[in-house]
């Protein structure tokens, strides 16, 4: 049985905003909204996000300055987007940020 998950050197990855691009917009958002919660998760240590309230603040999740840069640079890699560093404090939650991350995306064309 195949595996659901690709393998990160896959030659068949489809970057995030190609994928959202064909989407509608509800399921667009609970995309992108999946894929902050993931590198939250990372960031944090944890082995799922499933534990991560996309609504609760940053800080009250155990941020500080320095794993607000290293989520700000994994979401800069994995969306192709220039992030600034104050990511984290501009966009203080979770779905704050994958809101700005669809509104970024949504001003580029993506060809």
């Amino acid at each position: 049985m195949p595996s659901k998950e690709l393998p990160a050197d896959d030659d068949h990855f489809v970057p995030l905003a190609d994928r959202i691009a064909a989407l509608p917009d509800a399921d667009a958002e609970a995309l992108v909204l999946g894929h902050v919660l993931e590198k939250v998760a990372v960031v944090l240590g944890h082995p799922s996000s499933e534990t991560i309230d996309p609504d609760q603040d940053f800080r009250s999740i155990g941020f500080d300055s320095l794993l607000s840069v290293e989520l700000s640079k994994r979401l800069a890699a994995s969306t192709g987007l220039k992030l600034r560093a104050n990511l984290v404090l501009r966009h203080p939650s979770s779905r704050l940020i994958a809101g700005h991350i669809m509104s970024s995306m949504a001003g580029r064309d993506p060809r």
